[in-house]
């Protein structure tokens, strides 16, 4: 992944636990998924996405503040999850 190269980026930390109930079967349907999730999720990336295309600054590169600051996120909240 190109964040491990130290190119900025986001990731949705989702609850994945019944991915695999699911994937690659003939139930493998969007109505199968929580739409309130769905709406959430897709909230977070348009927003992500609108305030990252119009920074005025580019976001840094890879440093130790950064690292620290994506090692703090490691088991952070779900989406979905409250």
């Amino acid at each position: 992944m190109l964040q491990n190269k130290g190119v900025p980026g986001v990731s949705l930390k989702n609850n994945n636990d019944h991915y695999f109930w699911y994937h690659h079967s003939e139930a493998d349907v969007l109505t199968v998924l929580d739409s309130d999730e769905l709406d959430r999720c897709l909230a977070v990336w348009a927003a992500s996405s609108y305030v990252l295309a119009n920074l005025q600054d580019p976001l840094p590169r890879e440093s130790a503040d950064r690292k620290e600051l994506i090692d703090s996120y490691t088991g952070s909240s779900f989406v979905g999850s409250e």
